[in-house]
């Protein structure tokens, strides 16, 4: 019998909620993932709330790849200016 996959895009879900209603309904994604396999592909702005939850993360500026790789490297030594807004790491803006 062919193995069967699924993948699962979600946008925004937790963007309406309280944090523990996030990371509750993260868990219970991340828990899919583990134990049927479930690829998912999460489209969010809280980047720290999927740090730990995701292999590979890719940031879009304007609807354009900006940065991409595994999560951990990007998150750690975010390269795009677009990167570090989201993680609120950006460095102050020079002076004239």
């Amino acid at each position: 019998m062919p193995a069967t996959s699924l993948v699962l895009r979600i946008r925004e879900i937790t963007s309406a909620l309280d944090p523990d209603t996030g990371h509750a309904i993260m868990d219970f994604l991340t828990d899919l993932r583990e134990r049927r396999g479930t690829t998912l592909v999460l489209i969010s702005h809280d980047l720290p709330l999927i740090a730990d939850r995701t292999d590979t993360v890719t940031v879009l500026e304007a609807g354009r790849v900006v940065e991409s790789g595994h999560t951990a490297d990007v998150f750690t030594d975010p390269q795009h200016e677009a990167t570090q807004a989201l993680l609120g790491t950006s460095a102050p803006a020079a002076r004239p």
